[in-house]
């Protein structure tokens, strides 16, 4: 499974794929340091959540900024996840783990020109499954701005950037709540298909069907 892109890639010409590719950003790769610090402890918590080793925090992480053209501004860790069966603690009381493995992923808060939090987005790979990376997780502070519309569009360019795929909806939700009728709308739009359908029943007992989608 692909997970970091080499060092040896040329950030001056991934920067002019994305500007060419997704017109409402632009794209650099930055230092830790260089995130806000009103957010930067919240989003190494969430990259180095799924670590064997949370304490080390030694893992790759590439870090990196999107300048919307709006003036909000994305900071972000593309990484790999860690999964591992617990077997047993060696003589230092740490954990041994068997069976690791690696999914790759990405995690971002977005902030305003003021630099206060108005969102954030996560994309991951299940472990095990190479081939479909999801919505892990889209949230935002104000509802009717169209940020959360736009974070969808900008979470499939990073994922097509980062992995060479297009981005697929999470796992299943409820078709009414508000992450379906998103990708709906992508679908009727002619932005995204359906891949994968599932029946199942409503509180009242009545058959639904929920859709997995993929932009296209």
């Amino acid at each position: 499974m692909e997970g970091i892109p080499s060092a040896e890639n040329n950030e001056e010409e991934k920067e002019n794929v994305f500007i060419e590719s997704y017109k409402n950003g632009e794209y650099s790769e930055i230092t830790s340091e260089e995130i806000p610090e009103t957010i930067r402890e919240e989003l190494e918590n969430r990259v180095f959540q799924y670590s064997l080793d949370r304490e080390k925090r030694d893992k790759p992480v590439k870090w990196f900024e999107v300048t919307l053209n709006n003036g909000d501004v994305i900071y972000g860790g593309q990484y790999n996840e860690e999964h591992g069966d617990f077997k047993d603690f060696d003589e230092e009381e740490k954990p041994i783990w068997t069976n690791i493995e690696y999914a790759p992923a990405f995690y971002f808060f977005e902030t305003n020109k003021d630099t206060e939090y108005v969102g954030r987005g996560s994309v991951r790979f299940l472990p095990g499954n190479d081939e479909m990376p999801i919505v892990n997780y889209v949230e935002s502070e104000e509802h009717g701005t169209g940020r959360g519309t736009a974070r969808y569009y900008l979470m499939n360019q990073l994922t097509e950037d980062f992995f060479d795929k297009k981005l697929y909806s999470s796992t299943w939700t409820d078709p009414k709540n508000a992450p379906q009728k998103i990708w709906r709308r992508f679908y009727e739009n002619g932005e995204a298909e359906i891949v994968e359908e599932h029946k199942t029943k409503d509180e009242e007992d009545n058959e639904e069907v929920i859709y997995r989608y993929r932009f296209i």
